[in-house]
């Protein structure tokens, strides 16, 4: 009746130990929701009188004759509508640090998954070559006693065995590490659906073109619609008008209540100069947006290069190396065949085999870390295209 009660109490924390997490599960717990890197513009109604002026004067100092003047500037249409595309574009300015934080939760949350399966296959490779490690001893321990026996062999197992504990618990502790950084100590972590290297080449022929930095284009964009705006000044001809009282006085001929307008001539020195200068920052930006687009162009080219060789090389070694398991097979049942082999010998081919599966998880980790890096400097990983970039 107690061990019953004690499964009834236990249950619930054996079940939530037994959580299972995927790879979009996981992202969708460690990446936050897509955050907007400018600020909505709600745009209001911008006035239609551009100036407005009250002016007083007076004649030797004569209060009782003061005139007063009412001026008035209004804003064209397509002025107002240049300065409400100015106003939305100002508004909507890139959060260049919020921004850069979002890209690297990304980048961290595909690094830490890409660890945590890495860890995952080296330790069930690990596992084996510890299990083949204790063949191996008890083998030599009762070898131990005979005549011949070289101890050398018996303390380079023992070398060799703790480097492989030392190298599980490493492995166990990163594990948890990551784990319990993201919120996951009780996970268990499936990588059914984890990318396969020869996706890469199909991933990284079907890229799209490599977009400017959100930054320049936004200070690209500004000087176009400040220069929009300037133009719409240079091509105002209406300039103000007014209305003059002349205030009491005793000339009967002498206009009390008089009406102005004004015109300006567009094209004028002043503002032809600021839309020039304008435009050489125009130009500037162009050309520092160009270099920077060729220069990330190079680097992300200069890692493609790099994969296509990591992969020639990772197909190449997997070639050589599953050449070399079907010899040692063959080897292996013609041993068998004989009376009274050597197991060590079988041991031996089995240990070898595990550790051209390291040799070649090892090529893998510096693949799959190069493709983090093309898709972090082409930009790819950070533009919604795809959430997780390791599944299949």
């Amino acid at each position: 009746m107690r061990s019953i009660i004690l499964i009834l109490f236990f249950f619930p924390y054996l079940l939530h130990s037994q959580t299972n997490i995927d790879g979009n599960q996981f992202f969708s717990k460690t990446v936050p929701p897509q955050v907007s890197i400018g600020t909505a513009a709600k745009v209001g109604k911008f006035p239609r009188v551009g100036k407005m002026q009250v002016r007083t004067e007076t004649s030797d100092f004569d209060f009782e004759k003061q005139q007063y003047t009412f001026r008035i500037a209004p804003t064209p249409a397509k002025k107002r509508k240049a300065q409400i595309a100015l106003y939305q574009h100002l508004r909507a300015a890139p959060n260049e640090e919020q921004a850069e934080a979002y890209s690297q939760e990304i980048l961290t949350a595909h690094t830490d998954w890409l660890s945590l399966y890495l860890i995952a296959e080296e330790l069930e490779i690990v596992a084996r070559l510890d299990s083949v490690l204790g063949d191996e001893q008890r083998i030599y321990d009762k070898l131990a006693g005979t005549y011949d026996f070289d101890f050398q062999k018996l303390v380079q197992l023992q070398k060799d065995k703790s480097e492989t504990r030392l190298s599980k618990i490493e492995l166990e502790l990163e594990r948890q590490r990551i784990a319990e950084k993201n919120g996951l100590e009780t996970s268990n972590f499936v990588f059914d659906n984890f990318m396969k290297l020869d996706a890469i080449p199909q991933l990284i022929h079907s890229a799209t073109p490599i977009a400017t930095s959100t930054g320049l284009s936004y200070e690209q964009e500004l000087l176009a619609k400040e220069i929009a705006l300037e133009k719409t000044k240079n091509r105002e001809y209406f300039d103000f008008a007014e209305i003059e009282y002349g205030g009491p006085h005793d000339d009967l001929v002498r206009e009390r209540i008089s009406v102005g307008l004004a015109f300006k001539l567009p094209n004028m020195g002043n503002q032809k100069l600021k839309i020039q200068k304008l435009q050489v920052k125009q130009a500037e930006q162009q050309r520092k947006a160009a270099y920077v687009s060729q220069e990330k162009q190079a680097n992300v080219a200069e890692l493609i290069q790099s994969l296509q060789a990591a992969l020639e090389l990772y197909q190449q070694t997997q070639a050589v190396f599953a050449e070399e398991r079907t010899n040692l097979q063959s080897i292996s049942e013609q041993v068998v065949k004989q009376e009274g082999f050597d197991p060590l010998l079988l041991l031996s081919i089995e240990e070898r085999h595990l550790k051209n599966e390291l040799e070649l998880l090892k090529q893998k980790e510096d693949i799959l870390s190069d493709y983090l890096k093309y898709l972090a400097r082409s930009g790819r990983l950070y533009n919604g295209e795809r959430g997780n970039w390791l599944q299949r």
